[in-house]
Parts: C-alpha cells; structure tokens; sequence
C-alpha cells in the first residue's frame, strides 16, 4: 500500500477590525497561493511508476479566521500525500515548505511546517508464497498497489511479515455518509479466506 503523509503548512499574520484590513495581515490570502502555486507545482514533481503509480496529493482541509469582521491571523492548510517512495515523502515535504517559504516572504508573513502524520509504503512481493496462494483464492490474477491506507501501515512495519489487504465493500464506499457493505460481497469474502485457508 502507498505511504500515508499529512502535513500542516500554518501562516502567521495579524489580526485587525475588518474595517481597517491595511492594519492587520491576513493569512488567507496566502494560504491561497499556497494550495494554487503546490497544486500547479505537484505535477511536474511527481512521476507515476508502472507497479506503484503516482503519488498523489489531496488537500483536504484549509482553515482561517475566526469570523468575517476580523482580519485573519492564522491560516492552516492540511495536505495528505499518498506517497510511493521514501524520495516521493522527501520531494513533498521540500515542495510544501519551499512554497510556503517563498509566499511567506512574498507576503512578510511567518510560516511554519509541520509532519503530522506518517506512514512508510508497504509492500509484500507478489511471488510470496502466501500472496501466490491467496491470489488462488480469491481467483485472482494480479496484485494491486492500493492508493488508500490501512491499519497495516502501523502494524506491518512492526511485525516484519507478509500482508495482504483484502475484504468486502467497495472502496469508492469509504468514508461516505452512507457508506455500507453489500451482503453478497461478505458473504464472497469469508469464502475466500475459508479456501485460503485449507
């Protein structure tokens, strides 16, 4: 499974009245530039891979200001890559912090980065003998890379042995307000690991 990074680029300014918005500095505007200047930058930094693909690049949460009638002060942009390589992390953390660092000075504001959360890529080799049996199972004719992550993440390293991530539902249900389980795709699932493990 691909790597799990979650960075928090923060832009420091100074709050004022919103009448007098030349007192104060506000942060949205470059948390703005932020988000448009990495996206733009982020397909020319990352390349896909045949096995593993792209990484990707989500940005997930932006936060600012407390209300309309103040100047913001604060600004936090929460970014989550989906990495394939330990050089892919490296390359992202560097593009949010060297642009968080430009519009910084651009805008005479203060920034700060900060990792929050991470999780190396995972990967068991499709010729393990256990990969190879389940692939059988589950009459299966490949190994797929998924894009998400798991629990394995935190887990696998530790242990230092072979996974597969494999059960009912459909991904795209993940996370939705309805999110469900089909009975059928259960019912599928427990058959294939009851004949994984004759």
């Amino acid at each position: 499974e691909k790597g799990e990074l979650w960075i928090k680029a923060k832009f420091y300014g100074k709050s004022a009245h919103g009448s007098t918005p030349e007192v104060g500095v506000n942060t949205i505007i470059p948390g703005s530039e932020l988000v448009v200047n990495v996206t733009g930058r982020y397909e020319k930094i990352f390349e896909a891979e045949p096995f593993w693909g792209k990484t990707s690049m989500n940005i997930g949460q932006f936060h600012g200001g407390v209300q309309v009638n103040i100047v913001p002060n604060y600004s936090e942009i929460q970014l989550d890559f989906r990495v394939i390589s330990e050089e892919d992390k490296e390359k992202a953390v560097e593009l949010v912090r060297k642009t968080g660092e430009e519009i910084a000075k651009k805008y005479k504001v203060r920034f700060k980065q900060e990792i929050f959360n991470y999780h190396p890529p995972i990967f068991t080799s499709p010729d393990n003998h256990y990969v190879e049996k389940f692939l059988q199972a589950a009459g299966a004719k490949e190994v797929i890379i998924t894009r998400y992550c798991t629990d394995g993440a935190t887990i696998i390293p530790i242990k230092k042995m072979p996974f597969i991530i494999f059960g009912p539902g459909d991904i795209a249900q993940a996370h939705q307000n309805d999110e469900y389980i089909e009975l059928e795709s259960l019912y599928q699932s427990v058959d294939t690991f009851v004949e994984f493990l004759k």
